[in-house]
């Protein structure tokens, strides 16, 4: 991406939490939480950069697979809405919309997961542009929890309700 969203000029993406109930009927919920990884250098795309991944990616060990965690929600919400009027509640809106349509897609085109006996929890990384047109860059079934469980000792719990028992605490219903 050419013209990302940059915070103190450096490029970040967004880690959210999406969780499946049922594929049929389809039974989505996303968490209300969701915190950036910050590339290591200032972003840059001269063509000589194209290659350097510490201007591109949130890593701080690529290797070692170790990010360099950016900013809690309440820093991205200050960030986005200096951005655009409204800037965080807009970008949110196009997340919920763009999720939705990627798990109708599975549905359509992945008949073998329809049951209503579904259990998931994915992990969906966002990156940004400068108008905060959010593209999704990865989708993770059964993602790492290790730092949100640090800032949130109890967002497993959280995960396991909302997908067991459909308990919408810190989670925005989907479908």
């Amino acid at each position: 991406m050419h013209n990302p969203f940059t915070i103190e000029k450096k490029k970040i993406d967004i880690r959210l939490w999406v969780v499946v109930r049922s594929f049929s009927p389809l039974e989505l919920y996303i968490h209300k939480y969701s915190y950036s990884r910050m590339a290591t250098n200032d972003f840059d795309c001269h063509e000589t950069n194209f290659m350097d991944w510490t201007k591109h990616f949130g890593l701080k060990d690529r290797d070692a697979g170790v990010y360099n965690l950016g900013f809690l929600q309440d820093k991205l919400i200050d960030e986005f809405n200096n951005a655009q009027e409204d800037g965080w509640n807009k970008f949110e809106k196009r997340v919920h919309d763009i999720v939705k349509d990627v798990f109708k897609a599975a549905v359509l085109y992945k008949p073998e997961i329809h049951s209503e006996k579904s259990r998931a929890c994915y992990g969906i990384d966002i990156i940004v542009d400068e108008d905060l047109n959010p593209f999704i860059m990865e989708c993770t079934f059964q993602p790492e929890f290790a730092y949100i469980c640090e800032l949130f000792p109890d967002f497993l719990s959280q995960v396991t309700r909302c997908m067991m028992y459909g308990e919408e605490d810190n989670f925005y219903k989907l479908y």
